[in-house]
């Protein structure tokens, strides 16, 4: 922005600034014009009664040429064709009045009313164009200049009964020039740079916008890729463990060479989990989508928990781990998706064995909170999580940078789908974390999933509306 003229260098900005004060200053200006327009011909028709013997001068001057003049104006702001053009004469014509009130003076008796009279409507006059635009800086220096030297060539030319210094008169009408002028430039200053700083904050919520659409519409199309991709790779996948496992079985035959069993049942072990792995992604792609959904049964929960650990038994002596399960003092029977819990308290003890160094610990505890939600925790003495890393190590596909980490296998997806599953059954996943000392992950359910031993039919009606509540929520 122009330091003196208070324009915009971008030409394109500058014709947006013009349209946007034009549409905000018009109603302002018609208010201003025809305020000033009546107070002309009131107080022309003062003066015809206050100066009778200058009713042919002023008649001629007011009803002639000031009050023609200021009538043009308020017409001119009425054209809707290049309104902007006309906006400038309208003020200049107006400030022409000012030169036909200096006329007054020089026309009139030596009445020491009549002089004071015109006098006072010089200086109204003076105020009144100084302040008309409200914004434009330039075009109020202009007017300001126009008014000012009527205003003291009339102070000049004709003080015959003024009792003040003509100095004073003209001093006076200096500086409320000047501080007009500079109320006038701060104050486009300031509306100026308002105007910039909305429109720069809209074109950077515009590209954010953008970015942001496009980001989603990039994760979309990754996760519609990794659902076509895992769904694509689960039939070969449940070839090679099916075929692998009738090998093993002997229907094709006995397997004398050890070797060879030993690789099948490799081939068996490595297609498992990469049926597993893939289908993790599936779920966690339409979990992502909005696409999940869930087979709800009422089951044992202990039960199930116990199945569970129980498959990380070779692990965990592989690992040379202390593992401890710590039953809940009170059945627990639970309304939820058994495979989808099943592959969250998975997750939780996998990652726990995984990140836990030989001779550490593992606990899973289930149990109920003081609210009657459902509570599965498991804790581990294993390397931890940074505070700077617990929000990454929730991403999907991430891998923290540590020594232990780089050296077990994984995707990065267990904790994202865990999160994704615990909030399809309208709970949560917390997770508390001490670098090097240890993490404990908090898996909670809603009451209303935790089924009484002996309910009522009341119960059990109240039971099934808090359920439909949370599946519509998830």
């Amino acid at each position: 922005m122009s330091p003196w003229t208070l324009k915009f260098r971008d030409g394109l900005m500058e014709e947006q600034f013009q349209r946007s004060w034009l549409r905000a200053t018009l109603p302002v200006n018609r208010v201003w014009g025809i305020s000033g327009l009546t107070f002309f011909l009131i107080y022309t028709g003062l003066l015809l009664w206050l100066v009778p013997e200058d009713r042919e001068t002023n008649l001629i001057l007011r009803c002639g040429i000031a009050a023609p003049l200021i009538a043009l104006g308020q017409v001119l702001l009425t054209n809707p064709f290049k309104f902007r053009r006309f906006l400038s004469l309208s003020y200049f014509t107006t400030s022409l009045s000012a030169f036909t009130a200096s006329l007054y003076l020089f026309n009139t008796t030596d009445s020491h009313t009549g002089e004071m009279a015109y006098l006072i409507e010089m200086s109204v006059i003076f105020a009144y164009c100084q302040h008309y635009n409200r914004i434009q800086f330039r075009l109020v220096v202009l007017f300001t200049l126009v008014t000012g030297i009527a205003t003291i060539l009339s102070f000049v030319f004709h003080t015959r009964s003024v009792h003040a210094p003509v100095e004073t008169l003209i001093a006076v009408v200096v500086a409320l020039g000047l501080i007009g002028i500079f109320a006038s430039y701060t104050r486009e200053v300031f509306i100026r740079r308002n105007f910039w700083s909305i429109n720069t904050l809209k074109a950077e919520n515009a590209r954010a916008e953008t970015s942001a659409r496009v980001a989603k519409e990039a994760n979309e199309a990754k996760s519609r890729f990794l659902a076509a991709i895992s769904h694509e790779l689960r039939t070969p996948l449940n070839a090679i463990i099916g075929y692998s496992e009738m090998i093993r079985s002997g229907v094709c035959g006995p397997i004398e060479h050890p070797k060879l069993r030993e690789y099948l049942d490799d081939i068996g072990a490595s297609g498992e989990t990469l049926l597993g792995l893939v289908s993790n992604v599936l779920d966690l792609a339409k979990a992502r989508e909005g696409g999940a959904y869930m087979s709800e049964d009422t089951f044992d929960l202990a039960a199930l928990v116990d199945e569970v650990c129980a498959g990380f038994a070779e692990d965990l002596e592989r690992a040379h781990l202390m593992f401890t399960l710590e039953p809940s003092p009170e059945p627990l029977t639970v309304h939820a998706d058994p495979r989808r819990l099943r592959q969250m308290v998975s997750s939780l003890v996998s990652n726990a064995i995984k990140f836990t160094r030989p001779g550490g610990k593992v606990s899973v505890d289930c149990r109920l909170t003081d609210g009657g939600q459902l509570c599965i925790t498991v804790r581990d003495t294993g390397i931890g999580i940074s505070a700077a890393n617990m929000q990454r190590a929730q991403e999907m596909f991430s891998q923290l940078d540590d020594d232990l980490n780089r050296l077990q296998e994984g995707a990065g997806i267990g904790l994202p789908l865990t999160k994704y599953l615990a909030e399809l059954h309208g709970g949560r996943l917390d997770i508390k974390s001490v670098e090097g000392v240890g993490t404990t992950a908090t898996l909670l359910l809603p009451a209303c999933r935790v089924w009484p031993s002996a309910k009522t039919p009341e119960e059990a009606a109240a039971r099934l509306a808090a359920l439909s509540e949370v599946s519509a929520a998830a």
